[in-house]
């Protein structure tokens, strides 16, 4: 079994704030042409917090968190198995050379992920990691393939990768 990460503890109902603003900023950092919506996001960091068929993990800085990461769990539409759902991961760039921050939180999903199939008695199998960004798009996604096997690519039509 493994342990979860001493660095990155389970946000509570307190950090939705927190968490609201890195959602926020990780959209910044990951500009893709979409309009932010905060009635949207502020839902989707309040289930992780709240555990409503998530959870949000924080590396706690000296005045705000360093990075957070929000994981769900869905069921693909083609089968009747739980997968979880990597939703955002964002460290703030001044902390990224610091430390492995990225790695950190990456090891709490795989702890939760361990930590669920245990609870729920059956296997969730994959642990989906998505890079949504049409910034340094390569980098990131040689970060996820240090730890993961890439399944797919998505595409986007009518999007001016430029913009």
């Amino acid at each position: 079994m493994l342990s979860k990460p001493e660095s990155v503890r389970i946000a509570t109902e307190a950090d939705i704030p927190a968490l609201y603003w890195h959602t926020y900023a990780s959209w910044l950092d990951n500009y893709m042409q979409l309009p932010f919506s905060p009635r949207r996001v502020l839902a989707t960091v309040s289930d992780c917090a709240r555990g409503n068929m998530g959870i949000a993990g924080i590396i706690d800085g000296p005045s705000e968190p360093i990075g957070t990461i929000g994981i769900n769990m869905t069921q693909p539409v083609y089968s009747d198995f739980w997968i979880l759902a990597e939703v955002w991961l964002f460290v703030a760039p001044e902390h990224r050379a610091k430390a492995p921050y990225w790695q950190m939180l990456f090891d709490f999903a795989l702890w939760h992920r361990e930590d669920m199939a245990a609870k729920v008695s059956q296997p969730i199998l994959p642990l989906e990691l998505n890079v949504y960004s049409l910034n340094r798009l390569p980098q990131k996604e040689r970060l996820w393939r240090k730890n993961a096997l890439q399944v797919g690519a998505m595409f986007w039509a009518g999007v001016n990768p430029g913009a």
